[in-house]
């Protein structure tokens, strides 16, 4: 493993915590694009869910208090039900395809959260069941399962610390799942899990720093700043995939 390439993966890392600590999502949508610049987008998928995966288990344990266990279960049943799907969509697209879909995916999706776009469904059950599939797509296809959860999320009115808590919730589970897709199918190697418990100082670091600033800084500044890192990164891996192409 190259120095130099861990000191940029763990700085990208260390900023992806960061998100994910003040907002409950935004850790595979910050890192993916990046960190598929310097690495096959397969090898980040994998490495991203790792990393997700810890910190979400890490975190749930700290606000469980703030978790809706009903709602967590709704969204994982939906979930398991897409992850086959978006594991499909991993092994067939080529690296430089899948880094453009990446980066398009991660622009729009970061936009909606940024406009505050809101999903006005109010039935019981079923929205969330629907949420929870998408989410199990994007998560197996490209790490980034947050969106659609939290766009139904913020429509329901559940305070801040109840959506992050819950939103942690399901992608401590939801990430641990999609890791035993990836070993099933084949995508699971030694060095991409060496490189996983090398960047965990990074991503514990992100963790204390994020943990930090949630409580003495205003939620919509922070909120924007993450849409701005986003959309950034979305853009860098758009513009590095389509010089593969």
């Amino acid at each position: 493993m190259e120095l130099a390439f861990l000191a940029k993966a763990s700085g990208m890392v260390f900023v992806a915590a960061v998100a994910q600590s003040l907002t409950g999502f935004g850790f595979a949508l910050v890192l993916a694009p990046l960190l598929s610049v310097v690495w096959d987008p397969q090898s980040v998928v994998v490495v991203s869910t790792v990393l997700n995966g810890l910190l979400s288990v890490s975190m749930t344990v700290h606000l469980r208090r703030h978790i809706i266990p009903s709602k967590v279960g709704l969204l994982l049943a939906g979930a398991l039900a897409g992850i086959p799907l978006g594991l499909v969509v991993l092994i067939a697209l080529d690296a430089a395809l899948l880094r453009v879909v990446i980066g398009v995916a991660v622009i729009l999706l970061g936009l909606l959260i940024y406009l505050g776009v809101l999903l006005p469904l109010r039935a019981p059950r079923w929205p969330f069941v629907a949420a929870g599939l998408l989410s199990g797509v994007l998560q197996s296809s490209t790490s980034m399962g947050g969106p659609p959860t939290v766009l139904y999320l913020m429509s329901q009115g559940y305070s801040k610390v109840a959506m992050r808590g819950t939103l942690l919730g399901f992608f401590g589970p939801l990430s641990l799942v999609t890791m035993v897709g990836f070993a099933l199918a084949g995508l699971v190697h030694p060095y991409t899990l060496l490189v996983s418990v090398a960047l965990v100082p990074a991503t514990a670091l992100g963790i204390y720093v994020g943990d930090m600033a949630f409580e003495r800084a205003s939620s919509d500044v922070f909120r924007a700043l993450v849409v701005v890192l986003i959309v950034a990164a979305g853009a860098l891996s758009v513009a590095t995939g389509l010089r593969g192409l």
